[in-house]
Order: C-alpha cells, then structure tokens, then sequence
C-alpha cells in the first residue's frame, strides 16, 4: 500500500533550480513568523525540561538568624536570646498519581503541535513564495504582449493614416484605429499596475526587491498522485495541520490524566537536618535528623476536581470532532487542486492550438492583405486575436505550473521538494509511536459518514476533456 502511496515522492535536484531554491530556503528561514514559531517550539522544549525536573529530588536549604524573647508567665525565667536555625531538607515524590508522567506526556504533545505548526507554516509559505516569483514572471511576459499589442496598433494606425492623407483611405478607419490604439494603451498600463503589484507582493514574502536580471521559470520535474483518491490519501496521511490537531488531541488526553490525579495521595519521602542554637525557648545547640514519609491526600475540594476531569474530557471530544472536520476540509482541498491540476492539463492543449491557428490566420491575413483582398483593420483584428490568444496560453501555462505545486502543497510534499533548512533541527518523531496507536482517527478511509453503505467504494469519475458525440 506504501509504495503506491508514495510512488511518486522522488526527489528532483531541477525542480526549481538551484538558485531559487536556495532563494526559497532564504525566504523561510528568515520570514518573521517562522522565526516566531521556531522560537515557540523551542520554549516548549523547556517546557519539558521542567515537567521532568519533578521526577528528580528537590534539596532545599532554610537558614533564619535573629533575636528571640520569651517571657514565661508566674516566673521570673524569662530569656532573651541571640538564635540561629539552619535546615536542610531533601524531598523526593514517589506518587502524584501519575500527574508527572502526564505533564511530561501532554509537553511532549505540545512540542509535536509545535514541530507540525511550524511544518505548516512552512509549508504554506513555501507556495506563496513559488507563486509571488512565478506571479512576477507572468506578469512581466504578459506586460511584453500588451506592449506588442500597442505597437501594433501604432503600426497599423500610422500606415491607415498614410493612406488616409494620401486620399486611399477614410477618415472613420482612422479615428476607429486611434480609438482603438488609445485603449491598447490603457490596458498596457493597467497591465503595468498588475506587474507593479506583483513585485510589491514578492517583496512582503521575500522582503527584498525582485531580482529581474538573474530570473529563471521553475522546472517542475516532480511525479503526481495519478488519481484523486492517492492525492487524498497521502495529504490525509502528511498533512501537518492534521498532525497538530491530532497531537493536540493526545495532549488533551495527558491533560486528562493529570486532572485525574487529583482523586489520589501524594506521597513524598523526606530527609531533612536541623541545626539550631537558641531555638525555641531551648538554650545551647540542639541538631535534628530526620527521615520519614509524608502523605498527603485532599478528602473535598467543593466537587472542583470532578468538574476539571468533566471539563477536560468535553474539550478531548470537541478536539476529535475539530479534526474530523480539518480531515474533510484537507480532503476538499486536495480534490479541488487535484481537479484544478487535470483540467489545465487538457485546456493547454487546446489553447496552443489556438495560438497556432491564429498565428496561421494571422499569416493568411497579411498574404490576403498584400494580394488586396483584406484590409488593414482584419490584419489589426487578427493581430489582436493572435495576442490575446498568446496571452491566455501564457496565463494558463502559469496556473498549471501554480496547480502541480498547489497539489505538493495540500499533499504536505513541497518541504521535502525544497529540503528546507529551517525544518532540519525540529523534531517530528517525539510522539510517533503515540499518534500510529491513536485508533480513534481513521487515516485509511476517505469516508467518516456511516450511513453510507457504500463508504468511498464509488469514487465519482473526473471526467475532464472534450469527448465526440458518437
């Protein structure tokens, strides 16, 4: 089942190239909230420290020193003395009905909730960063059209023109082609906006200016889940955002037997040593050694300890019913980016074919024109044809480009596809073993419905493509 699961998780060096790669790595490693949540993750690795700190002796040393009075009634005995006492006192739990093991335990869901965020964020990041660089080199090559689109227009106006004022031609074919060459010039600078508002946008995520010299279009040489149902279920299995839900899940269920531990003693062992002089009334020195037990154990608390453990137990099933819903949500996304990756798939064969037989009719236009048969104003309509239709191909090969690597985002692949460095030193694994043996999360089934009988066993077919009426 693995190795049809993760068939086509190969590691590409040309994916994006070498140079935005280490681009894309800059970007995460030094993006403010990644940095935010790294330093989080890290103060949770204390929090650890600190629970585990309690399965460890606490050595405590008292010292007092002062002047001590005591008037004894009916007697003249009354002392007036210099006194110091000194303590040291070793404490080691030996129950605390199991509160230290599920602090420990409930830390260490936290910290693998932190590893996962962080992992999320990453990845998320990671896209927008791919799109915000490919969103500028689109923008810039359609800026390119729409500046071809204005030559064009000039070209056309100012030879209708000649015409005109030699007495060939009209005066309407020439305000037409004015009006029309002053609206090319308005979309060119629309489209500038556009490309203008692209580099803003890269700059929020990279933070600094977009490098136009030294650029290059990402090569995705990366395999794909060959159907909507493998997407699902590797994003199921991957996603990050379930990783954290589910390890906040088992950090509830820590929280739970912690509040527990509440309906049992506290036993410590004690070993402590006095030394006193003057104290208390006694005159001289007097040194003390002690070891015993010490139990303590609540009897009533007003039913708090009975509300907490109710308290907690409702916030485990409004967790499991919270992932349950993160699970569909992953599952929509991945279908709709896995849908979205096939149909630009089959439209950019049509559209390149477009684009060639506007370039034909373009071509056949100018033969017509030179033979007289066609006017100038059909080679501008054709003209603008052939430019639109290049335009639309060039935005549709930018959002396939956009799609496959939306489809690495929701199936949680695009941290392993850019090997980032800032993810190297966090630690996924801390509670392996206890999410693989949480059976309440099914991670093998695309369906949670039960009044389905069918479950996921008829899986609707996408259909994308023109298919010939018989």
């Amino acid at each position: 089942m693995k190795k049809t699961l993760y068939s086509f998780l190969f590691c590409t060096c040309t994916l994006l190239g070498d140079g935005f790669l280490n681009e894309v790595n800059s970007i995460i490693n030094n993006h403010p909230d990644i940095q935010k949540q790294l330093e989080y993750y890290q103060s949770v690795e204390q929090d650890i420290a600190i629970s585990k700190s309690e399965y460890q002796p606490s050595l405590d040393f008292q010292s007092s020193f002062g002047k001590e009075k005591i008037e004894y009634e009916g007697t003249t005995q009354d002392t007036d003395e210099t006194f110091y006492q000194n303590s040291l006192t070793l404490t080691q739990n030996l129950f605390k009905g199991f509160a230290t093991d599920a602090k420990v335990e409930q830390n260490r869901a936290r910290l693998s909730s932190a590893a996962f965020t962080l992992l999320d964020s990453a990845n998320n990041l990671a896209l927008e960063s791919i799109k915000s660089y490919m969103d500028v080199l689109r923008e810039d090559a359609l800026t390119n059209l729409y500046q071809e689109n204005v030559k064009n227009h000039e070209d056309i106006y100012s030879k209708i023109k000649e015409r005109t004022d030699a007495g060939r031609g009209r005066m309407s074919e020439v305000q037409q082609t004015l009006s029309r060459l002053h609206l090319a010039k308005s979309n060119l600078i629309v489209q500038q906006n556009n490309f203008f508002d692209t580099l803003s946008n890269y700059h929020y995520y990279v933070g600094k200016h977009f490098d136009m010299v030294n650029t290059q279009k990402p090569i995705f040489d990366f395999s794909l889940p060959k159907d909507v149902d493998e997407a699902s279920m590797v994003a199921i299995k991957n996603n990050p955002a379930i990783k954290v839900m589910r390890s906040n899940v088992l950090a509830k269920k820590a929280e739970y037997t912690s509040a527990t531990s509440n309906f049992y003693p506290s036993i410590d062992a004690v070993v402590s040593r006095d030394w006193e002089h003057n104290a208390n009334g006694v005159n001289g020195d007097k040194d003390t050694t002690k070891a015993y037990l010490s139990l303590k154990y609540n009897l009533y608390k007003g039913g708090s300890h009975e509300a907490q453990r109710v308290k907690v137990m409702k916030q485990i099933e409004e967790e499991n019913s919270a992932l349950n819903k993160l699970k569909r949500e992953v599952i929509k996304a991945t279908r709709l980016a896995f849908s979205s990756y096939k149909s630009y798939e089959e439209q950019i064969k049509y559209l390149a074919l477009h684009v060639q037989a506007a370039k034909e009719t373009l071509d056949s236009y100018n033969e017509e024109y030179n033979l007289g048969r066609r006017d100038l104003l059909a080679i501008l309509d054709a003209q603008k044809e052939y430019i639109t239709a290049r335009q639309t191909l060039l935005r549709a090969e930018y959002d396939f480009l956009y799609a496959k690597f939306r489809l690495l985002n929701v199936t949680s692949q695009l941290p392993k596809v850019l090997n980032l460095d800032v993810l190297k030193n966090v630690d996924y694994g801390i509670i392996k073993e206890s999410l693989e043996d949480d059976k309440h999360f099914d991670i093998d089934s695309l369906c949670d419905n039960d009044t389905n009988p069918s479950k996921c066993l008829n899986t609707p077919v996408l259909n994308i493509g023109y298919l010939p009426a018989n």
